[in-house]
């Protein structure tokens, strides 16, 4: 399965023939159809949000309705807007964040529920070109200077070296997986 974000949903009555958003006959949306408040920490692409309850909850949902399905996370990632400053994209204390609440979500519910998890990939290894953003957005663990073509490990690639990538199968303590690094302050310089 891919899961990158999770939204609210409404239903929306038939209004004819006018393609997929209507055929769905519901409205989705990751800000709260009442109080307007977003379902988690809203990336700058507009459409990603952090709720790491939503994949376990999905798989939770699969799993109920479909007892005795494993499970493979083809694609689960965080993307951002490119930032000016390199330090910035480097130091990816949101995208780290959110590998930690998705991870350890699934974990705890699969867990709980005994759901067997065969196989988790992050999206992405690296920097690359979107198909709906091209290169304006950033889904890597890995810094790519798309001049360059120099690869730059980010902050969450060593925290998912050093918690993810070794794991041979999920923790089933249901205990949140280790915080990741507070983001690096670039020192400042004050000219007087």
């Amino acid at each position: 399965m891919n899961h990158y974000t999770t939204n609210f949903v409404k239903v929306n009555p038939d209004k004819g023939n006018c393609g997929w958003d209507c055929d769905q006959m519901a409205s989705t949306s990751g800000y709260s159809f009442t109080s307007k408040k977003p379902i988690g920490t809203p990336s700058s692409n507009g459409w990603l949000f952090n709720y790491g309850p939503g994949l376990g909850k999905l798989m939770g949902w699969y799993n109920d309705r479909y007892p005795g399905l494993r499970f493979v996370v083809t694609e689960n990632g965080w993307g951002n807007a490119t930032q000016a400053d390199i330090s910035d994209e480097l130091n990816d204390h949101e995208r780290c964040s959110y590998y930690r609440d998705y991870i350890g979500n699934m974990s705890a519910v699969a867990a709980l529920k005994g759901i067997k998890v065969e196989a988790y990939f992050a999206w992405s290894l690296m920097d690359n070109y979107e198909w709906a953003d091209g290169f304006t957005t950033r889904f890597g663990l890995t810094y790519v200077n798309y001049e360059t073509q120099k690869r730059t490990p980010k902050m969450s690639s060593e925290w998912f070296r050093q918690h993810v990538t070794s794991l041979k199968s999920l923790p089933t303590d249901g205990k949140p997986l280790p915080e990741c690094p507070k983001p690096q302050l670039a020192e400042a310089v004050f000219v007087v």
